[in-house]
């Protein structure tokens, strides 16, 4: 079953709290989906607005007036350490993965920002930007920019990654870690930034400020979209899911839809300069009536499915928006300081969900160390005293299963499996099959027939070659050795006719010689006579 869950933090009224008011302050984890209930609570904790970050093992809430955070675990349900910092805190945000390891930015009271890589306690400080307090920050959905705003008015939009790169420290001027926009239209103090859903180039981001007015920009070049006058000052905002629309929070204790699109036109009106100053209608802004005397409405947050809105309000109470009807819905709780802080979790309970591979069980407290800070050459190499610190969520995987159709790509033959459910195979009705006798394989696929086929005529033309190569080596041998009977017969003739020349040659010297003696032997006896 899909649970929906979201995390509430609170504010002690008056300037210095004492103890006593501060164990009633606390940050408490409501269930949302599928019925309202108060999961855990978190004690000893007051926060201004914008100073409550969470990830999926701590809660992080930097307290007021003070310049310390506290860090609870959400496994166990309590405190786990007290963070000191150098300065005092006025906005926190987080972004990180499943298993808690990531990154907490705090924005400090002289204007900076400091990075807390709560895995390895690695941190880093970026020069003094702001001229005042960072009341607000912002990451977009792909963590590759940081939005900071401040009571200056101004906003500064920052490359995440270059931040945290090792090649170059964010105390130096260097390109890549300044600003890489300023933008600077609002009059007063920035109340609250949000980003939109997208991983494009065309994000959105909108920030709300106490003159009044919320802007729309494309942070990523620093264009202003549009901008749009309210009827009360925003405190809070939350973009629609599919980025349609922005719900601001207002001091008078309502809420105000400002839709980004124009049903008569199917063009983004965003993206359209001829009208960029623009006041929304009064129907717009939702109210909840006297009798229910919620107070300035400080925070508000989406579910899920976007068809609820949850705010909460100065006097401590945790409402319900009807976004169909557009009206108030009911009263959820409501406790006895102002709700500062309102962040919806990630719903649970999805059919197949994987669980990360790694958890981050308890966090490193942040150390200033220069050579954690950047690479002794400039290189960007990572420092050898550089350590993370998270546990293995699950064992990890031994063997790797493969399918089927992956076996049969990497197989040096066909899968024994494959040739002996294929329709295909001559032998299929005789191979004795892994499955039961009972359970009857599925028909294949026409891929898989395909790579059968392939993979089969493949087989035989490989089979071919080999008889062919034979054939071959076989026709060479007696052609080699016809060659080699050729020659010695050659040379047997040729030694029959060497005799008969010698015997030849012989019996003409003898009938030489003898003719020669008979001749001499009648001239003898001429002679006598």
């Amino acid at each position: 079953m899909l649970t929906e869950l979201c995390i509430t933090s609170t504010l002690v009224a008056g300037k210095a709290a004492d103890n006593s008011s501060l164990k009633d302050a606390s940050i408490q984890i409501h269930q949302i989906q599928p019925a309202h209930a108060v999961q855990s609570t978190f004690k000893k904790s007051s926060t201004r607005p914008n100073c409550l970050a969470v990830s999926a093992t701590h809660v992080f809430a930097a307290q007021a007036d003070k310049a310390v955070v506290h860090v609870y675990t959400r496994e166990k349900g309590s405190q786990e350490a007290t963070v000191p910092f150098p300065e005092k805190i006025y906005s926190v945000v987080f972004t990180g993965d499943e298993g808690g390891v990531g990154v907490l930015v705090l924005g400090t009271e002289e204007g900076r920002l400091i990075l807390w890589e709560v895995s390895t306690g690695r941190q880093i400080s970026t020069p003094q930007s702001h001229l005042q307090a960072v009341t607000a920050l912002a990451i977009s959905r792909d963590s590759s920019y940081l939005l900071s705003g401040s009571l200056d008015s101004n906003l500064l939009v920052w490359s995440l990654p270059a931040l945290l790169s090792f090649s170059s420290s964010p105390s130096d001027d260097t390109p890549g870690t300044s600003p890489l926009h300023t933008l600077s239209n609002h009059r007063a103090a920035i109340s609250a930034i949000r980003t939109g859903h997208s991983s494009s180039g065309a994000d959105i981001a909108v920030s709300a400020s106490d003159d009044s007015s919320c802007i729309v920009w494309n942070y990523r070049t620093g264009e202003l979209l549009r901008t749009y006058l309210l009827q009360s000052v925003p405190t809070s905002l939350a973009v629609d899911p599919c980025d349609r629309a922005v719900y601001a929070g207002l001091r008078d204790g309502g809420v105000q839809l400002i839709d980004f699109f124009d049903p008569s036109t199917p063009a983004n009106p965003l993206h359209d300069q001829t009208f960029t100053l623009i006041q929304p209608p009064s129907s717009s802004a939702w109210t909840a009536g006297a009798s229910q005397s919620l107070g300035a409405t400080l925070c508000v947050a989406l579910v899920y499915e976007g068809n609820y809105l949850l705010s909460g309000h100065a006097s401590g109470k945790l409402v319900l928006w009807d976004i169909g009807s557009r009206k108030f819905s009911r009263q959820l709780t409501s406790v006895d300081d102002g709700i500062t802080n309102l962040l919806m979790l990630a719903p649970t309970g999805f059919p197949g969900a994987t669980q990360p591979t790694l958890k981050l069980h308890q966090v490193t407290k942040p150390r200033y160390d220069a050579s954690l800070s950047s690479s002794s050459d400039g290189a960007g190499i990572v420092p050898a005293a550089y350590s993370l610190h998270a546990q293995f969520s699950s064992a990890l995987p031994t063997t790797t299963s493969h399918s089927l159709f992956t076996q049969a790509l990497t197989h040096p033959s066909l899968p024994a499996a494959l040739l002996t459910f294929s329709p295909l195979h001559p032998c299929s009705s005789t191979t004795s099959s892994p499955y039961p006798a009972t359970t009857k394989p599925a028909e294949a696929s026409p891929l898989l027939k395909n790579l059968i086929n392939t993979r089969l005529e493949t087989a035989r033309l490989r089979s071919r070659a080999k008889e062919l190569a034979a054939q071959e080596a076989r026709l060479r041998r007696r052609e080699a050795r016809f060659k080699a009977k050729q020659r010695t017969q050659r040379g047997s003739e040729s030694d029959v006719n060497e005799d008969s020349s010698a015997v030849s040659r012989d019996g003409k010297s003898d009938s030489d010689s003898e003719s020669k003696s008979g001749g001499g032997k009648v001239d003898g006896e001429v002679m006598e006579t």
